[in-house]
């Protein structure tokens, strides 16, 4: 059996533990040690906000859950600035799909203004949706960070709390 040569080892050991590691992290001598670079995390305090060079490109609510006593809305961003509607009302006895696009030259500041149509059985009808944040006790007590307006052709105002949620 051959033993290994103890100078080539001492070498090897030498060179790998000279070795700098990945994006070059090892600090000088007497140096604090180098941050770490980006993974991609979005930075402290950014919460969910759009890139600058994405507005009016991207919508600034990817999706939205909320509702009043008798109804319930879903929005879901599909790309841009278009999203789908999902719009139940009078308990779950009524029904009905949409889409919207979101509006940004329409919106004051903390307020998010969507536009479309409902599509239902009984014809297509024009839809506003707006959402603006400031607390809101909903039916059920629960605090939320957003209102919710929802006027649709042909049907009383719906007025309710939400929340934005990712997709």
């Amino acid at each position: 059996m051959r033993r290994p040569n103890l100078a080539l080892l001492t070498i090897l050991a030498g060179i790998v533990g000279c070795t700098p590691r990945p994006g070059g992290l090892d600090p000088a001598p007497g140096q604090p040690p180098a941050e770490a670079p980006a993974t991609g995390a979005p930075p402290p305090g950014s919460r969910g906000k759009i890139a600058a060079d994405q507005v009016g490109k991207v919508s600034p609510v990817p999706a939205f859950q909320g509702g009043g006593g008798d109804w319930r809305i879903s929005i879901r961003a599909v790309g841009g600035m278009r999203h789908d509607v999902q719009l139940r009302w009078g308990g779950t006895a009524h029904g009905a799909g949409g889409t919207a696009r979101y509006l940004p030259a329409e919106a004051a500041p903390g307020m998010h203004r969507l536009d479309g149509t409902l599509y239902g059985a009984d014809g297509d009808r024009a839809m506003r949706i707006t959402l603006q944040r400031g607390d809101c006790t909903g039916a059920n007590g629960r605090e939320h960070p957003y209102s919710v307006a929802v006027a649709v052709d042909g049907m009383a105002p719906l007025r309710g709390c939400g929340e934005l949620a990712l997709p």
